[in-house]
């Protein structure tokens, strides 16, 4: 499972990078961050500090571990290109079970 987080700017992005690594079914759902402290490996900027939060979006996929990997190498790619402080952010969870067996 491929789980990718992005602020509402960079979803036709995100979208083209599923498309080019081949994902061609994924949910998108619109979520909320809030920061309620500071931690060192998150920008600042991230989620916001007050009550009202940050708007963005989260996007996954059920995949092949070759197409999750190669969605996170064009994430990684796009991030070292663009000094962006709202970074697009990319996972890839293991599905231990599923009901579908």
């Amino acid at each position: 499972m491929i789980v990718v987080t992005s602020i509402r700017e960079d979803m036709e992005q995100v979208t083209r990078i599923f498309e080019q690594a081949e994902i061609p079914i994924f949910s998108v759902s619109e979520t909320t961050g809030y920061k309620t402290g500071t931690e060192d490996y998150l920008p600042d900027e991230w989620f916001g500090s007050g009550p009202e939060g940050t708007r963005s979006w989260y996007f996954f996929s059920f995949t092949s571990d070759e197409k999750a990997a190669r969605a996170i190498g064009m994430i990684r790619s796009r991030q070292a290109a663009k000094n962006n402080p709202f970074p697009i952010r990319g996972f890839v969870l293991p599905v231990e079970s599923t009901s579908m067996d």
